[in-house]
């Protein structure tokens, strides 16, 4: 669905169609609803688009109109069509909307109350436990790293495309940083593994593609055999900055593959690696452009939204509880010659990991939205 409909998108854009063009994009159990749905998550991704092209298109209403199962059986074709010619005729300003036996829904979010449990350990996280985040050598996956050392003296393994230089090795890491010539991103992971380290946790390395699951399978048994069962994963590969703005209209099968690779397949790998084993959570770092697209965004708004109706998926298989969270921006040291209407609404990193602390100290839900301003605010002003 996805190539499809950026495909029509772009043709429409050849034509200079400047005239009002509303677009019903169908899916079928995207949307969890009554919680007995059997979610299509692969379904997912064309929906994170729609919302990116109404922001890119102003002429362009897009809309997704999910229906359960029932609706396609041949006896309810007839009632499906009314249903979804009154949806397109009636120019509703809903953009998210659900079919569910005679009822329609509408999307909604609704606020939470989380609380840190700082005085003992985290209802998520296990005192010693054996944690393994992607984009390990990101600033959100060391972040977090240091973080489940201070909280909990974790044995963390850091998964990465990228590894430090070969032939670096911990011992090594004082005289490396010495180095004016070194990278100075390069020094800065040095110095943060070495406050994972002074913080009581235990680090090990590995170089691997998220998406590919023979090299995962082999991180896994490799953590299993050096530190024992996994306890729980952050999955916070991905690629954001620049590589990840693109308008509709320059987007295509590269640009959205290098999102989709760590993020759908990514997280689908993860699925299949852990499939038969019990963790405490696998915790799926999505982003608030799922929710509020954005202007150059549709292919990550995309990847993202997957990775929020996966999650959601996975209650009705048990097992290993699944969470994503649709963060709001993060600002780290150096990025603060950004905008200054983009630094308003960013967490610092301290922040970041205060949120990240209540999640793992409250019982886990699949989908969790982190706004820093009013969400229904934000949803009329770009939705």
């Amino acid at each position: 669905g996805y190539y499809s409909l950026l495909h029509f998108i772009q043709a429409l854009n050849s034509k200079s169609i400047s005239e009002d063009v509303q677009i019903g994009v169908l899916t079928s159990g995207v949307q969890e609803v009554l919680g007995t749905e059997r979610q299509n998550p692969l379904q997912a991704p064309v929906v994170g688009l729609c919302k990116v092209i109404s922001q890119e298109y102003p002429n362009i209403i897009c809309r997704n109109i999910d229906l359960a199962s029932e609706h396609l059986e041949d006896g309810n074709l007839i009632r499906l069509f009314e249903k979804i010619i009154l949806e397109m005729t009636a120019n509703p300003e809903d953009r998210m909307i659900a079919y569910r036996g005679h009822y329609r829904w509408v999307e909604g979010a609704e606020q939470i109350n989380t609380q840190s449990r700082k005085e003992n350990i985290p209802l998520n996280l296990r005192e010693n436990g054996v944690y393994l985040i992607t984009g390990g050598l990101g600033r959100i996956g060391l972040t977090l790293a240091k973080y489940l050392a201070e909280r909990v003296r974790a044995k963390i393994a850091l998964v990465d495309r990228y590894e430090l230089p070969a032939g670096v090795t911990p011992s090594d890491w004082d005289i490396y940083v010495s180095n004016q010539a070194n990278s100075a991103q390069i020094d800065k992971q040095i110095h943060q593994l070495q406050a994972i380290i002074a913080a009581g946790g235990e680090v090990q390395i590995y170089k691997a593609d998220v998406a590919d699951a023979d090299q995962m399978s082999g991180v896994v048994q490799d953590i299993e055999s050096r530190f024992g069962s996994i306890n729980g994963v952050v999955h916070a590969a991905g690629i954001v900055g620049e590589k990840a703005i693109k308008p509709i209209i320059e987007t295509g099968l590269e640009l959205s593959e290098i999102q989709f690779n760590p993020k759908i397949f990514g997280t689908l790998t993860l699925a299949k690696v852990f499939r038969d084993k019990k963790l405490d959570f696998i915790f799926l770092q999505s982003s608030l452009s799922s929710v509020l697209g954005g202007l150059g965004m549709a292919a990550y708004a995309s990847a993202n939204y997957f990775m929020d109706v996966f999650a959601s998926a996975q209650k009705q298989n048990g097992g290993t509880p699944w969470i994503s969270v649709d963060w709001d921006g993060w600002m780290f040291d150096g990025q603060h010659e950004q905008a200054r209407t983009r630094t308003e609404l960013t967490m610092d990193s301290v922040e970041g990991v205060e949120v990240f602390d209540r999640l793992m100290s409250t019982e886990l839900i699949s989908r969790v939205i982190i706004s820093t301003a009013d969400m229904d605010e934000r949803i009329n002003r770009w939705i």
